[in-house]
């Protein structure tokens, strides 16, 4: 009986993103878009072209979001690899100059 598991746990697919986790969110909106040109190129109708300008359309903010948090300065931690030090250190320094 052990035998006839092992053979099924070596037959499942294993998926697995550890080299391209960083582009996940890429890959999925690139998927996204091929497959909304597809779907305009071949059936038409509303929901094709609207699915297919909502996706432009998210490209089309987000850049313009990183682009202006880029030109100001501002951007998220997430972006600049600022550490939680940085930021206590900031927060202590306020502290005692409000002081």
């Amino acid at each position: 009986m052990s035998n006839d598991n092992d053979l099924t746990n070596d037959r499942k697919i294993k998926i697995s993103f550890n080299g391209h986790r960083k582009y996940l969110r890429m890959i999925i909106y690139v998927i996204l878009l091929i497959a909304s040109v597809i779907i305009v190129s071949n059936q038409g109708g509303t929901f094709s072209y609207v699915f297919f300008y909502g996706v432009l359309l998210y490209f089309l903010i987000t850049s313009a979001y990183i682009f202006l948090h880029a030109l100001y300065g501002q951007l998220p931690q997430a972006f600049t690899g600022a550490g939680r030090k940085n930021v206590q250190k900031r927060n202590r320094q306020r502290v005692y100059a409000d002081a």
